[in-house]
């Protein structure tokens, strides 16, 4: 079987991770918040660690660090706080699992799930939510519903552009153009005669 191949475009400042048909949009707004979106009620793309493709592999890697950081942080802190004020769904530690509703008025979920070598990532859409093409969650980066939590997702964008650069610089961009050697006159070795 051919394998699924992985993409990455980016447009503004907008990046867009396809693999086959399903697709994810991410992107920084201007109050600094980061949105999820997808064109469709639900979207899933499963990154494999074992893939031969280089990009999928490097995008398992952040998520995998995303996940690491914030399942980490809540074993340490939240698991066995009762009076939490975060989610009950947000993490199940038994099926390795995070769920983030959407921050505002929306109830969309970003869910990062590991099974084995593999990462799913799933953009769903609320039922109740009847506005079509409306299927995006919210990581509000003021007041969020997940505390500090913000900051990985804030972290896991800015390991996106930084792999998008390496992804896609060029020996042009990075090697400056060499230099001419300079003309050297050997005016200057040999005797002038007097007059």
């Amino acid at each position: 079987m051919e394998e699924k191949k992985f993409a990455i475009k980016k447009r503004d400042n907008k990046f867009t991770l396809q693999k086959s048909d399903q697709t994810i949009e991410i992107w920084q707004s201007s109050d600094n918040d980061i949105w999820f979106e997808a064109k469709e009620a639900k979207v899933e793309i499963e990154l494999d660690s074992r893939s031969s493709d280089f990009c999928e592999f490097q995008f398992y890697a952040i998520f995998e660090r995303l996940m690491k950081s914030i399942i980490g942080r809540f074993m340490l802190k939240d698991a066995k706080d009762y009076y939490s004020s975060l989610p009950s769904d947000f993490i199940d530690l038994e099926t390795m699992t995070i769920s983030w509703h959407s921050d505002g008025s929306m109830d969309n979920i970003l869910g990062i799930a590991y099974n084995g070598e593999r990462i799913k990532v799933s953009i769903t859409k609320a039922k109740k939510d009847k506005i079509s093409g409306n299927n995006k969650v919210r990581v509000r980066t003021n007041g969020s519903d997940y505390g500090t939590y913000y900051q990985e997702i804030i972290r896991f964008f800015n390991d996106i552009e930084g792999l998008y650069f390496i992804l896609n610089a060029t020996d042009e961009k990075q090697t400056p153009p060499p230099t001419p050697p300079r003309k050297l006159s050997l005016k200057r070795f040999i005797p002038q005669k007097k007059q």
